[in-house]
């Protein structure tokens, strides 16, 4: 859309080194959102081993954070990595 735009004039200029982030952080966000979807369905229907895959994520999220976190890109690149591995 345009995220320069938006970032600058939401919250101003000191913000606009964050504008490359905003696609895939969005598209970590969609992702994330519609696997919860999906591990709450099968929840609902009684299959709890559905329920051992969010924490599998968060553990790998926690380890490639913890090793990955010098920029915010790597932030963002080590979530996406963490839940593509367990929902996607």
């Amino acid at each position: 859309m345009a995220p320069e735009w938006v970032l600058g004039l939401l919250y101003g200029d000191a913000y606009l080194p964050g504008a490359p982030l905003v696609g895939p952080y969005a598209l970590l966000t969609t992702l994330y959102a519609l696997a919860s979807a999906i591990s709450n369905h099968y929840l609902a229907l009684g299959e709890h081993a559905a329920g051992y895959l969010p924490l599998l994520g968060a553990a790998a999220q926690l380890v490639l954070i913890g090793l990955f976190h010098d920029t915010l890109s790597e932030v963002v690149w080590s979530q996406m990595a963490a839940k593509g591995d367990c929902w996607c």
